[in-house]
């Protein structure tokens, strides 16, 4: 059984489960994205969720989707502007940083220039 429809069938969060578990979130979200998990947290997301491990085990035999070739290209693309955003926003906080250290150092010659043009 999936563990991402059984803790939806009980309503809860991954927080919630990670806190009944004793596991973190962050691997309840390895868990329900069907990576391989050691025994020991399978044993404990079987206990948490109140079934037998052998129907929790099931879900790292998860087949993978075949994308068509739009969806592939509809990827790409979404990947090309999180890229693009992930280094825009490290743009705009880095900058006005090392201007900020520019002008915490004196504010002598403008040597922030030139990292802000790379």
């Amino acid at each position: 059984m999936l563990v991402r429809k059984l803790r939806l069938d009980r309503a809860w969060s991954q927080e919630t489960l990670a806190e009944i578990s004793g596991l973190s979130v962050r691997t309840i979200q390895r868990a329900e994205r069907g990576e391989r998990a050691s025994l020991e947290t399978r044993n404990a997301l079987a206990a948490a969720l109140e079934v037998d491990l052998k129907n929790l085990t099931l879900e790292t035999d998860m087949a993978v989707p075949t994308l068509t070739a739009n969806e592939r290209e509809a990827l790409e693309s979404v990947r090309d502007i999180k890229g693009f955003c992930t280094h825009a926003i490290g743009y705009a906080v880095g900058v006005p940083l090392i201007v900020l250290g520019w002008y915490l150092s004196g504010a002598g010659h403008p040597w922030f220039i030139w990292p802000a043009l790379g």
